[in-house]
């Protein structure tokens, strides 16, 4: 018995009626066919010919017939075969290379983009001293300070999260209040005409457009009415509801109208006005008292004369989040889905506190942004689990504690799935500084700036916080290892920490305030890094 070892790509037609079929070979073959190129098909054709007919045509030369439909053919195939790779590859979610059709398949499992989201801060509104009459400020009073592109971020002030239409209002004998400051700013009204018709579709074309608030206003002249803004299918609301589908792209939005069918149609020459914010993402968080800024306020009669009004944040901004890219979603949304598979008509397998984590990881708010870390714990009763959920934001430079909204927000979501004999509560994560002190001694052919770069490029990754879990160990072992990896290193003296900083156990335990540990509810982050590099004999 012969054994062939050898592989070719291509397998040659062993009769004339196969030479339209240039597949590679079976166990080759994969859903690339990018070696079917213009070249390689006119090589195999002219090989074909001179295997099968010889002595009927050996005349290649490049002014010969048979040579420019050969190129014809080759560049044929070339073209099919990169069309078939395209479609073939679009096709699956996990080799899909355009954001459309990415967009298509989340659809089918219930999934989507996650857009920007704006930072949030509190904004203390203060006058110098009590007034006699009640101080009101109009919603979205705007504020500008500068992100860290040195281009303007801006910040819209409103009375509470999601209401974007109240006044905000200093009560007379006050001195102020705390009022919701959102970053972005607000567009429109953007003005369309009805043509009349089904699925009628209104493109408006911005890379920062958020989520909410979307409003849209049909008119039959003056009369204005609200139509609801959603973003699940047409296809669940009947003919008389007046819904809006939104649905949000890298860099434009798309309003789709009903067919009279599946949501109400516009009627033909109504007038139609689109209000909408854009901003989000981690460009719009700022720190402390970025906002410190006095405007004169006129209060309500009968007082006459405008006051100074002081607004500023003295907390730094939590959340503001950047859109999803597409090799995000690609690992983010099975595993979501899979979390909250259907057992009936609602997700059922919120239950273990790895489902809690894997829910709360991957929770996003269109206002309040998104969770950057969580734990949770389950403490089991009689007749009850309690689960203690805590979780941090992404604040401007670092890890900050959430916002209230984001942990109500959360909370409901959750509500909704989790068995019912759970009881959750959302509470603050914390953050854990640590100072990192040492001595690096290097061989003396070494270059010591490079060694430096590479010893601060180490620590960095090692102590990011996407590279760390609340409640995690650290191991003094750990550091001295990667730095004694990075060549020229000869060993490392570190003096801080001074010991591994190991697991206190659950919050209320046996050591919960222990210092030297780590708590559930912790995440150790790099305070302070102090690093000196000295030659194996002398300084630097």
């Amino acid at each position: 018995m012969t054994v062939r070892t050898e592989q070719t790509l291509f397998d040659l037609p062993v009769s004339p009626d196969q030479i339209s079929i240039l597949l590679p070979p079976a166990k080759l073959r994969r859903i690339n066919f990018s070696a079917l190129d213009f070249s390689t098909a006119r090589e195999a054709t002219f090989e074909y010919i001179r295997t099968y007919y010889p002595d009927e045509f050996n005349d290649f030369v490049a002014s010969n017939g048979i040579i420019m439909l050969s190129e014809i053919q080759a560049s044929n195939v070339s073209k099919i075969a990169l069309r078939g790779d395209l479609l073939s590859n679009e096709g699956f979610l996990p080799t899909c290379t355009t954001e459309l059709a990415a967009t298509q398949h989340l659809a089918l499992i219930n999934q989507k983009f996650r857009t920007q989201t704006p930072a949030v801060v509190d904004l203390e509104v203060t006058v110098q001293s009590p007034l006699t009459t009640n101080l009101e400020i109009p919603p979205g009073m705007q504020f500008t300070v500068k992100g860290p592109d040195n281009k303007p971020v801006y910040y819209e002030m409103y009375r509470a999260p999601g209401d974007f239409t109240s006044t905000t209002i200093v009560p007379a004998g006050k001195r102020g209040v705390v009022a919701f400051g959102l970053e972005g700013r607000s567009i429109g009204p953007v003005r369309a005409t009805s043509v009349g018709g089904d699925n009628q579709t209104i493109t408006i074309s911005n890379s920062s457009i958020l989520e909410q608030p979307v409003t849209v206003l049909v008119c039959t002249g003056a009369d204005c009415e609200n139509w609801t803004v959603v973003t699940e299918p047409l296809e669940r609301y009947g003919p008389n509801d007046k819904v809006v589908n939104a649905q949000f792209y890298s860099d434009y939005m798309t309003l789709t109208f009903g067919n009279d069918v599946n949501g109400k149609a516009p009627l033909a020459g109504q007038g139609i006005q689109i209000n909408y914010r854009i901003g989000g993402g981690s460009r719009g968080r700022i720190g402390s008292y970025a906002i410190d800024e006095t405007r004169p306020i006129s209060p309500l009669p009968p007082a006459d004369a405008p006051i100074q009004v002081l607004f500023r944040n003295t907390t730094p901004s939590s959340g503001g989040t950047d859109r999803e890219t597409l090799e995000q979603v690609k690992k983010r949304a099975p595993r979501d889905f899979a979390v909250r598979a259907f057992a009936t008509t609602r997700p059922a397998s919120i239950v273990t506190d790895a489902d809690y984590v894997e829910v709360a990881g991957t929770f996003a708010h269109p206002v309040y942004g998104a969770v950057a870390k969580a734990i949770a714990t389950i403490r089991t009763g009689l007749n009850a689990n309690l689960i203690e959920l805590y979780i941090l934001a992404q604040g401007p430079n670092s890890l900050v504690t959430p916002s209230l909204g984001l942990k109500l927000a959360l909370q409901t979501y959750i509500d909704e799935y989790n068995v019912l004999t759970d009881t959750l509560s959302v509470l603050d994560g914390a953050v854990k500084p640590i100072e990192v002190d040492m001595t690096v001694v290097v061989n003396r052919n070494a270059d010591a700036s490079f060694v430096r770069t590479q010893v601060n490029e180490v620590l960095d990754a090692f102590f990011a916080t996407t590279n760390r879990e609340m409640g995690q160990a650290l191991y003094i072992t750990d550091i001295t290892e990667i730095i004694t990896a990075i060549a020229g290193v000869l060993y490392v003296d570190l003096f801080q920490p001074a010991n591994n900083i190991l697991p206190t156990g659950f919050l209320g335990g046996a050591n919960p305030t222990d210092s030297t540990g780590v708590g559930v509810n912790e995440i150790i982050v790099e305070a302070q890094r102090n690093v000196r590099i000295y030659y194996e004999k002398g300084r630097t």
